[in-house]
């Protein structure tokens, strides 16, 4: 997307096991957008983690709460 601060992908496998387990694979690659998207550094690279760190926790949930 033209305006988005940051180019890259994002790759997400939901895989279920022979014993019912369920695994959850991310992978991320991005880069700044521009000169102020830039200057986040750190601060960009945080908000990246917090928000894979949802997805997962979405995941987690979603399994946990299977219908009978």
């Amino acid at each position: 997307m033209p305006d988005h601060p940051e180019v890259g992908e994002e790759a997400f496998v939901v895989e279920r096991d022979a014993d019912d387990a369920v695994w959850l694979g991310i992978t991320a690659f991005s880069r700044p957008n521009g000169f102020l998207p830039g200057l986040a550094g750190p601060v960009g690279r945080r908000a990246q983690t917090m928000l894979t760190t949802r997805y997962a926790r979405v995941v987690r949930d979603a399994v946990g709460h299977r219908e009978v």
